[in-house]
């Protein structure tokens, strides 16, 4: 990894690693019934949950992080069809990663962008990794961070 936008977060303490969040059960109970030989890729492995819980329908999970501990529990895990990598978000070194995918997975999607071009800059990689008729899958909640220091949009789901 050679570009990380915050390297304090490299070594954080990743609290959330022992539980899964609300926002990740919400997403898990809408995604994981519509996995039937789906490639997913998912940002902020966690705990890993989402690759726990799809494993068994799921073609191949790749999930990717910038998060020491999350990385280390995800290859721990051993899954067969699950590969873990140590990949910042808002880096190019995204589109390295060696699949196309049917669902991308980022609970927090605008989570530490420090502005609006590395946001847009993310959404272009994630698009250019989707397979055609694929889908970005995220929770409202993980809107609100990149409008806490740019000007957005509000988006509103039905």
């Amino acid at each position: 990894m050679n570009t990380l936008y915050n390297e304090d977060l490299r070594n954080h303490n990743a609290s959330w690693i022992d539980n899964i969040t609300n926002d990740q059960i919400e997403v898990n109970d809408w995604l994981v019934p519509q996995i039937n030989k789906h490639n997913i890729l998912f940002a902020g492995t966690g705990n890993s949950s989402l690759a726990i819980q799809t494993h068994n329908t799921a073609n191949l999970i790749d999930g990717f992080t910038i998060i020491r501990s999350e990385y280390d529990l995800g290859v721990k895990l051993g899954i067969p069809n699950y590969r873990v990598y140590y990949v910042d978000k808002y880096s190019d070194e995204l589109l390295g990663l060696p699949n196309q995918y049917d669902f991308i997975v980022d609970i927090n999607l605008s989570s530490y962008a420090k502005d609006i071009e590395c946001f847009a800059r993310m959404m272009n990689n994630y698009l250019a990794l989707l397979k055609p008729q694929g889908k970005i899958v995220s929770h409202t909640n993980g809107l609100s961070y990149v409008c806490q220091s740019v000007r957005c949009i509000s988006y509103y789901s039905t």
